[in-house]
């Protein structure tokens, strides 16, 4: 017999062996006899198998799907709740302000099935259909122009009309006659009158005075009939008594001739008045009408109904509030959350900032105002999600910027650079926005001199145009005086050198550039730089300006090292305010942080003088010029190199120091400073 094997795939053989997983694949012999049937099975496992892993996928798509729904009326809860009690609050008053109306019901019956001794169910059936009729009569204008004129009402018949309605009981003769009116008396009478013209207008007045002389003639008859029994009935008795006591034969034959006589006429009469009674009894007509209860109106109106109204204009304002909500949300197309980043930009996402506060610009360094603040730990975490995304080696240049303006690009440039200098990276802020430059007005610095100043006159020192801020370790390149063809500026070869020679001066250098979707400088700047940071303003940058900032970058080969949400809502605040500090305790620990600060630097003074006096080791050297402002470990190097020692420095002049490459004149003139 022929073998051969059939592999398993994991699926296939879990769901045969009860989910048992025991490698990659599963082979086992098959019967070639059977090889149809096993083949056909497969398949139809596999398809099992296939078909439920799409049910799962469209139920977790439905489920995000009504996440999502939850989640767009739960950002505007106020609106919904503020809505419904506003449209809530307009019915009540409308409601309090309109006439209160009153229902009047009187009820009549079709037929007189209740009076019949002796019951037939098709008249009851009749009554049912007369029944309909009447209903339908009631409100026709014979009845209603009655009514208006016995009770002189100001109304047409047809208006009378919209207020009236009638109403068979089911399964039953009875109607129900009700009338709205605005006072309890007034629809009470308006719903007897209908009742009185729907019988006048009716066989049953006619049939009411055929039937009184009727049974006038009939009861005379009926009374005679009654009396010559009664008086028939005595005689018949006197006779039989009169029989007892004859003597003689003849008497008792007489008497009994008279007994059967009488008792003849008795039973005549008797048959008689039987029938006069049952004929009495049948005069019962299906097309009759009678009142069986008279009109009486409620204590309470039937219209308005205040709670009702209330509830139901509060329904009203919900659903109408769910539907503006989402009517908003399809047409705002602003990217919002950190889902609407990953689902629409597809980029790295480094981090989260909420809204700060204050008013003015320099609010906005918020690193060095308040820094434990939930703003300053974000601007922390995407600092360290910059340096984990930098597998290559760490970045030396960072272009920042946006995809339109106000997503806050500058905001971040500030804060970054202010986190990057207290981890003790020598960082310089460029402006390189120069149509809208600002970092100047931020740090509060004069911006006479700066980046353009730089690009048209490559042989300037880049040290005489830094400017020093309160912050050890960070610098700032204002933009300088504003250019006419700013993208043809920065994508110059002079440019290109200046980004060089930046990155000398320093160990990180952050850009800030005008948006990336409208302005080709922040695609001319990003081939110049190692990484680029996008800054996605929530709930005002547009879905189509971020892409189209995404595709600008890309298109110019720019390395986006991920996007950076700002102004968004801070949904884990309670974490920050359970893990950081009041503002005294700010207070408190910024003083003992300053004095520990001061009692270091006076050691480190000490230090110095001492080791100035002394012969110095390499490592006592590197320390006292690492000490030196704008002297980092690579220029530290470069001056031992060049020099050998610290006396040989002291002795050098200006100029010797900056003839050194990577020393500016700015830098030299600090170490004569220090040395001196």
């Amino acid at each position: 017999m022929v073998k051969y094997t059939v592999s398993l795939t994991n699926r296939e053989s879990n769901a045969l062996n009860g989910h048992r997983k025991d490698g990659p694949q599963h082979q086992r012999p098959v019967d070639e006899e059977n090889a149809p049937s096993e083949v056909w099975f497969l398949e139809r496992l596999s398809w099992y198998v296939d078909t439920d892993d799409r049910n799962r996928k469209v139920i977790v798509n439905d489920f995000e799907e009504l996440r999502r729904v939850i989640e767009v009326v739960a950002r505007r809860w106020w609106f919904v709740i503020l809505l419904s009690v506003l449209v809530g609050a307009a019915g009540y008053a409308i409601s309090l302000r309109q006439q209160p109306v009153y229902r009047a019901t009187s009820s009549v019956i079709v037929g007189q099935a209740i009076r019949a001794s002796n019951l037939d169910t098709r008249d009851i059936e009749t009554s049912q259909q007369l029944a309909l009729t009447y209903a339908d009569f009631a409100r026709r204008q014979p009845v209603l122009q009655a009514v208006v004129e016995t009770l002189k009402l100001s109304e047409s018949w047809q208006e009378l009309r919209r207020r009236v309605t009638v109403r068979q009981v089911p399964d039953t003769q009875l109607l129900e006659i009700s009338v709205d009116a605005d006072s309890r008396q007034e629809a009470a009478s308006i719903a007897d009158e209908i009742s009185r013209q729907l019988i006048l207008l009716s066989p049953t007045s006619l049939q009411n005075q055929e039937d009184e002389s009727r049974m006038v003639f009939m009861q005379q008859r009926l009374l005679e009939l009654q009396l010559k029994i009664e008086t028939g009935q005595s005689q018949l008795d006197e006779l039989t008594d009169a029989l007892a006591a004859a003597s003689s034969p003849e008497q008792k034959v007489e008497i009994q001739t008279e007994i059967g006589n009488l008792e003849d006429m008795i039973l005549g009469w008797e048959t008689t008045y039987a029938r006069y009674l049952a004929f009495a009894g049948s005069e019962e007509s299906t097309n009759y009408l009678a009142v069986v209860d008279e009109a009486h109106a409620g204590l309470s109106p039937v219209r308005p109904n205040v709670r009702l109204n209330t509830l139901i204009t509060a329904g009203v304002g919900l659903v109408l509030a769910i539907g503006i909500i989402f009517v908003l949300d399809f047409l705002d197309d602003t990217l919002k959350t950190v889902e609407d980043i990953s689902r629409n930009l597809n980029l790295t996402l480094l981090g989260t900032v909420g809204r700060l506060d204050g008013r003015k610009i320099q609010d906005m360094m918020i690193v060095s105002k308040n820094p434990f603040s939930p703003a300053s730990e974000s601007y922390r975490m995407i600092r360290h999600s910059i340096q984990f995304a930098s597998d290559d080696g760490p970045r030396r240049s960072i272009l920042v910027t946006s995809s339109a303006d106000g997503d806050g690009k500058s905001t971040t440039v500030v804060n970054l650079g202010l986190v990057m200098a207290s981890n003790g990276l020598r960082t310089i802020l460029v402006d390189a926005d120069l149509r809208r430059p600002m970092l100047h007005d931020v740090f509060q610095v004069s911006n006479d001199q700066g980046l353009t100043d730089l690009i048209q006159c490559p042989v300037s020192e880049i040290g005489a145009h830094l400017r020093s801020t309160e912050t050890q370790g960070l610098w700032l390149l204002t933009a300088g005086g504003l250019s006419p063809n700013p993208s043809e500026l920065l994508g110059s070869q002079q440019m290109m050198e200046l980004a060089a020679r930046l990155i000398n001066e320093a160990d990180l250098v952050i850009y800030d550039s005008p948006p990336a979707a409208f302005f080709a400088d922040a695609t001319v700047l990003s081939q110049k730089v190692d990484g680029v940071i996008l800054v996605v303003g929530a709930g005002k940058t547009r879905r189509a300006v971020a892409k189209q900032a995404v595709f600008n970058l890309q298109q110019a080969g720019a390395n986006i090292l991920g996007v950076v949400l700002n102004r968004a809502t801070e949904k884990s605040g309670g974490y920050y305010r359970i893990y950081t500090r009041s503002a005294d305790e700010h207070k408190f620990a910024d003083s003992r942080i300053l004095a520990g600060l001061r009692r270091f630097r006076e050691q480190n003074l000490s230090v110095a003088n001492k080791v100035l006096g002394k012969p110095n080791t390499k490592h006592e050297m590197d320390l006292i010029l690492l000490s030196v402002p704008g002297i980092g470990p690579r220029r530290s190097q470069l001056l031992l190199e060049q020099f050998g020692s610290l006396d040989a420095i002291r002795r050098a002049t200006v100029e010797e120091i900056a003839a050194v490459p990577g020393i500016t004149q700015r830098a030299a003139l600090a170490v004569k400073e220090k040395l001196a």
